[in-house]
């Protein structure tokens, strides 16, 4: 995979798999790029944007850490998923 060609930055966090689609197909509406979504998963999709091939991966989720007030178990929650990047390939 070669190295990021651009990102974008969803309205809303991620959370889940068609939110990720959908919000691509609102930036290529807002940003008049033709897409072609190919295959996706919760993380990645392969698709073409204006005749060139893609992976738009989202970055890692923002997430919280912290003790709960009743003892010495920890909590976690995720923030959802807040940048998409493009790597364009060969």
């Amino acid at each position: 995979m070669n190295k990021i060609k651009y990102y974008i930055e969803p309205e809303n966090p991620i959370i889940e798999e068609h939110e990720f689609v959908n919000e691509l197909i609102a930036w290529a509406e807002r940003e008049n790029h033709e897409i072609d979504i190919r295959n996706s998963t919760p993380t990645y999709i392969n698709l073409f944007v204006d005749g060139k091939k893609y992976i738009a991966k989202l970055e890692p989720p923002k997430k919280i850490t912290g003790l709960l007030p009743f003892g010495n178990l920890s909590t976690f929650a995720s923030l959802g998923y807040k940048c998409i990047f493009f790597y364009e390939e060969d």
